[in-house]
This record gives structure tokens, C-alpha cells and sequence, in this order.
């Protein structure tokens, strides 16, 4: 059976507020709006998904595991101004089903102009996730899951990580298959793990596209696919890992199921969004989104390396 690995990215950028040639304040962010936006996202995204994922882990007793990429700007605003939706998070780290992953603190471009900089936004970001959350991130993620060797490089020489996560670039690809671990060059404890662009798009953009021929998209459908993809590209089941990250999930209730927000939301059909009574009410509706477990086994992505550190396989190099 295939190890399926889910991570949810979470990020809230610090809004600038509008700054003249007149101001002479240092105030340059706005906070009025940061409170405002931080506060609805909460209330209409992470409190409902965080208590969904908190059932299934309680429902399927520990073998559902998922993985976070919380930026350091966002876990700031919900420290500031929605406590309860950081508490809904530290619940979820608690169950030991959830890992969270190591990125850029202000989910920046810092290693392409300063590795200095970028060092020490891993380092403060590592430490916030040590202090919220109790735990000390092994698996890296890139900003926009930018990548190359060289940062690979950085990364390990950082050190403290297992592996680093990129994008499943079929022009960098070629022929190979993102749903193997690979190994970079010149890092020999650090591992690479791809995300699967396609079957991510499935859920986070197409879900809720009544025009795509795929559509209604079900637990058991998604969980079809996945023995197809694996006679594809796999030499052994237990060496496969379909990697998949899924970007923006009950933002806002949509009679088609859910709806992100821009490029996910203009794919809607069009229909006027509902807004929902309750979160119960969203739970219930965004359900299928979110339980893509069928006959599938979730993984946490540390727990996936630990897994393939017992493997006598050899992972192919990634050059």
C-alpha cells in the first residue's frame, strides 16, 4: 500500500499600511487590517479544518497523520490577535499525529540574497516551533518550494534535518517520477522529497470545479488513482511515497464543496458562495476534501524517512 503524505501550508503575510512621503512614523504595518483578516481566517479556516483533522485523528486512533508549514508572520498575528485558533493548532500537535516542518520565518526569498540571513530565519523559525508546539523540525521547506543542489547544501550544513521538500517539476523531472525519495548530491544525510503537483491540484483547486471531468471528487475516487500511479513508477511499494501538499482548504463554504481563494475560487462554478450557519455545518459539507484516506495510508513525512532509513533500497540520486 502506498505511503501518502499530506502537509498543509499556513501563512498570513503583515499588510503594509499605506506610507507617504509625509509619514515619519516607524509604524509602516497595519495592524487594524492584519487583526481584522487574521481574525475571519481563523473563524472561517483554521478553527473548522483544525477541529475536522483533530477528529480524524481521534477517529482512525493515530494512523491518520498530516504535517504543517506554519510561518513565523502568522503564528505572530495568531499569538496577537486569535489565540484560540493557535491553541486549535498546539491541540494538534499534542496527539503526536502531526509534524511541523522548518521554513523561512517571514516565508521569504532570504537564501537567493543572503545565506547569512536565511540561516538565521531557519534557526529563529526552528526555535518558535520548539517553543509553541514542542517540537524541533527534521524536514525543510522552502519558500515556494524553491529548490536546487546548492541549497540542499545549506540546508545540511544548518544541520538537524532529515530531509528538504521541492517542487515535482516535470521539465526538471524528465522521465523520473516525483513519488520516489531522492537524495542530493554532495548531501549524504539529507533526503528529497517531491511534491505530486498533479494529484495536489485535485484537491486544492479542482475540487470544487462542477466543469472538470472528474468532478464530484471522493475519498474513494482519490484513493483510486493511487495503485495506478504506483504501477506507473514504482519497483517496490514500500519504496513509493506520493507526496502531496494541499494549499487552501475550507476558506469558505461553496454548494459545490469547497472553494479557496483565487485561481481555486475563480474554478468555482460560478454560483454565488453560501455563507454557512456553523462550523459544524462546514465540517459536515467539506468533509470529503479533507478524509481522502480511503484504503490509503497516511503518513507523517518524518515518519516516511524513518520508514526508509529500514529500507536495504538503494534511493536513486537526484542528478
Amino acid at each position: 500500500m502506498a505511503s501518502v503524505c499530506f502537509y498543509f501550508q499556513v501563512h498570513q503575510p503583515s499588510r503594509l499600511r499605506h506610507y507617504t512621503i509625509f509619514d515619519t512614523a516607524s509604524d509602516y504595518f497595519d495592524d487594524v487590517r492584519n487583526a481584522e483578516i487574521c481574525r475571519k481566517v481563523a473563524s472561517k479556516c483554521y478553527l473548522p479544518a483544525n477541529e475536522l483533522l483533530l477528529k480524524l485523528i481521534e477517529r482512525y486512533e493515530g494512523r491518520f497523520k498530516i504535517a504543517f508549514s506554519c510561518t513565523g508572520v502568522l503564528l505572530e498575528q495568531l499569538r496577537q490577535y486569535a489565540p484560540d485558533a493557535l491553541s486549535s493548532f498546539q491541540r494538534l500537535a499534542e496527539t503526536g499525529c502531526v509534524e511541523f516542518l522548518a521554513e523561512t520565518y517571514h516565508h521569504s526569498l532570504s537564501y537567493l540574497f543572503s545565506p547569512t540571513e536565511f540561516a538565521d530565519q531557519v534557526q529563529a523559525h526552528r526555535q518558535l516551533m520548539q517553543e509553541l508546539f514542542g517540537q524541533r523540525p527534521r524536514v525543510f521547506r522552502n519558500t515556494e518550494l524553491i529548490y536546487n543542489n546548492a541549497l540542499a547544501e545549506a540546508v545540511e550544513r544548518i544541520g538537524g534535518f532529515d530531509a528538504i521538500l521541492s517542487e515535482g517539476a516535470d521539465h526538471v523531472l524528465g522521465y523520473r517520477s516525483p513519488n520516489y525519495v531522492y537524495r542530493p548530491p554532495s548531501t549524504p544525510h539529507l533526503k528529497l522529497l517531491m511534491k505530486n503537483y498533479r494529484l495536489s491540484d485535485d484537491i486544492a483547486f479542482r475540487f470544487s470545479n462542477r466543469s472538470w471531468s472528474q468532478w464530484p471528487l471522493n475519498a474513494r475516487k482519490f484513493a483510486g488513482w493511487i495503485p495506478c500511479l504506483r504501477k506507473t513508477f514504482t519497483t517496490s511499494p514500500s519504496t513509493w511515497l506520493l507526496f502531496i501538499p494541499v494549499y487552501s482548504i475550507l476558506v469558505s463554504y461553496c454548494p459545490n464543496g469547497i472553494c479557496g481563494s483565487g485561481a481555486a475560487r475563480r474554478r468555482c462554478s460560478g454560483r454565488r458562495l453560501a455563507r454557512p450557519k456553523t462550523a459544524a455545518h462546514t465540517t459536515s459539507k467539506s468533509k470529503t476534501a479533507v478524509e481522502i484516506i480511503f484504503g490509503i495510508r497516511a503518513f507523517s513525512i518524518n515518519q516516511h524517512i524513518q520508514f526508509q532509513r529500514q529500507l536495504s533500497t538503494h534511493l536513486p540520486n537526484s542528478s
